[in-house]
């Protein structure tokens, strides 16, 4: 897949990572991560978009049970997500099991930890196996679940993207203004043209 900036506008690794995901209001859905070899690609990607540490040169060795489970955490972690909007904590038993992930992935060797210089550990993937992976993703769940203020999680109404809105005035509504916002624009100009 060519990975692009319009495919990381969820200002939050988690929230790109539920985004692998086309549009979800069609089906059937477009997944971006569905074979080992997509979701290495989308891991690399994500890496050099949100300005991470490559993962060092090794091999790949994830499995199509091990991308099953990235899928099944993708959809939880989306669940929490819209949950987490409302104001709501986080879910004990979904947060228990995200921390049970990132142990499992520490254990293994597959990820680690850094201070990029803001003095707040950053995880940093080291392998493209299943554990790594999972553990890594989980934690970049658990910081977006923990740290983001609900009033800055949003949806996109359109594509059903989710994102961090960073806007000054927090009332960021798409998931881009140059994709969703503009076609909603024009569909609502068509609209006004139909009824005049």
């Amino acid at each position: 897949m060519d990975w692009k900036a319009s495919h990381f506008v969820g200002h939050h690794l988690a929230l790109d990572f539920v985004n692998t995901i086309g549009d979800r209001h069609e089906r059937p859905w477009e997944d971006r991560i569905a074979t080992p070899e997509a979701l290495a690609s989308w891991c690399g990607a994500a890496l050099a978009f949100h300005d991470r540490p490559p993962v060092p040169d090794g091999p790949v060795t994830l499995t199509d049970d091990g991308v099953a489970l990235v899928r099944d955490l993708r959809e939880s972690l989306l669940a929490s997500v819209l949950d987490r909007r409302t104001g709501a904590s986080p879910d004990g038993t979904q947060m228990a099991a995200l921390y049970g992930r990132v142990h499992e992935g520490l254990a293994t060797g597959g990820i680690g930890f850094a201070d990029p210089g803001t003095g707040a550990a950053a995880a940093v993937l080291l392998r493209l196996d299943d554990p790594a992976v999972l553990g890594f993703l989980a934690w970049q769940g658990i910081d977006v679940l923990t740290r983001v203020p609900p009033r800055r999680l949003g949806a996109c109404p359109r594509c059903g993207w989710v994102f961090r809105d960073i806007t000054k005035a927090g009332r960021r509504r798409w998931c881009s203004m140059a994709a969703c916002g503009n076609r909603e624009k024009a569909r609502r100009h068509r609209a006004a043209g139909t009824q005049s």
